[in-house]
């Protein structure tokens, strides 16, 4: 079978996007699949005379089309917007001539993320007549069904989708709560992860304690990722501030950046005051293939989500042997029988109670952790692969897009 994949990014671009594109994609073809991936080129190389270019990862076709952004001095909204629908139809136009004129029609599309990719996706599966299995990742939905112009926008895509999958029962809960008519061709297939790397605790500890001056008898809650509001950075922040008037022994380590705009604004000199007074260490942004010596050396993986997909940083951490703290969001992912490490409705109080809870009880934080680690062995890629591959036949074989999911 010949798939396309439709996505905001792929490696070597950032986020958690464009690295499950990349694993989704290479297991795709390791199970006998075609993959040709099409992205946006962030680069700046391309221009509207040459919009296209090609590559190969592994046995993946890559096929970057740009210029993504334009810019303008002096264009209002209605000027941006004129742009930006013109460079998305360019894009579209692009994407059909590529996949048309290099005899390599896909026989279906699969979209990550509803916006933009998955817009996007909706008018090259109409111009190539094939099935558009839409993605839902996370801000996609949790954001946008907030905000009236995004609302039609996902709900256009949505509605035309031959099925949808969602990363988590989280997303599709949220997602029919604004849609309940999609329901019968909704599904759920959860991110895999892929081996781990065995990082070694051993080296890592003495590196968080010398960068952070921290001493070996912390309880160091690593947060990994951009330090965003729906990841619960305001209330992990609260947290914090609460653990210290406790004069307790956690400590935060931010395996990542503060995001610009709101958080930047609401919690950056908090976040800062916190690095000062020795109960925070920001590592910022880093190189991927750094951030398992970070989390090796950690005791709690801290993710008290708001709202969220299936976050790779999740699973890297559980993989590494943390034990996660997490939102009821991820409840589907952590081992059974952890109800002592979901929050449910996270706030800055919860979070410093079930923190506190593991200090009483340091020798379950490395029980806790090892039945993560046991735990995220069995979401490999291949069984991700094969759930996927599992629905696109489905929906691709004859009658398939008329029938529910």
């Amino acid at each position: 079978m010949l798939i396309a994949i439709v996505t905001e990014g792929y490696p070597p671009d950032p986020g958690g996007v464009a690295t499950s594109a990349a694993r989704i994609a290479k297991a795709l073809t390791a199970a006998g699949c075609q993959v040709i991936v099409v992205t946006y080129d962030t680069s700046g190389e391309t221009d509207f005379a040459a919009p296209l270019s090609t590559s190969r990862d592994g046995e993946v076709t890559v096929l970057r089309i740009g210029p993504l952004k334009l810019g303008g001095k002096g264009l209002d909204a209605s000027g941006l917007a004129r742009q930006r629908a013109i460079l998305r139809r360019r894009f579209v136009d692009t994407a059909v001539a590529a996949l048309t004129e290099a005899g390599t029609r896909p026989a279906l599309i699969f979209s990550m993320y509803v916006l933009n990719a998955g817009f996007l996706a909706t008018f090259l599966a109409a111009r190539l007549d094939v099935p558009h299995v839409v993605g839902v990742r996370g801000g996609d939905i949790g954001r946008n069904l907030y905000d009236p112009a995004l609302l039609y926008a996902t709900g256009f895509v949505l509605e035309r989708a031959d099925a949808i999958c969602c990363v988590n029962g989280h997303l599709r809960r949220v997602m029919l709560e604004a849609f309940p008519a999609l329901a019968d061709k909704t599904t759920i297939i959860g991110n895999g992860c892929a081996a781990p790397s065995a990082p070694d605790r051993a080296a890592s500890r003495p590196r968080i304690m010398n960068a952070s001056g921290w001493t070996d008898d912390a309880l160091v809650l690593c947060f990994n990722g951009a330090f965003r509001e729906k990841k619960g950075a305001f209330e992990i922040v609260d947290a914090m501030r609460r653990l210290e008037e406790q004069d307790s022994r956690a400590r935060l380590l931010l395996v990542g950046s503060i995001p610009g705009g709101l958080e930047e604004a609401a919690i950056g000199d908090s976040v800062a005051g916190l690095v000062e007074r020795g109960m925070c260490h920001r590592t910022g942004d880093i190189a991927r293939k750094e951030v398992p010596e970070w989390l090796a050396g950690s005791d709690v993986l801290l993710l008290p989500s708001l709202d969220d997909g299936m976050a790779n940083a999740l699973l890297e951490g559980m993989q590494a042997g943390l034990c996660p703290l997490v939102s009821q969001i991820f409840a589907d992912v952590v081992p059974e029988g952890s109800d002592e490490i979901i929050i449910p409705q996270p706030t800055g109080a919860k979070i410093a109670d079930k923190v506190a809870w593991l200090e009483r009880n340091r020798p379950l934080v490395s029980m806790l952790g090892e039945a993560a680690r046991q735990r995220s062995l069995d979401l490999t890629p291949e069984l991700e692969a094969a759930n996927y591959l599992e629905l696109f036949e489905r929906v691709a074989a004859p009658g398939g897009r008329a029938r529910a999911v």
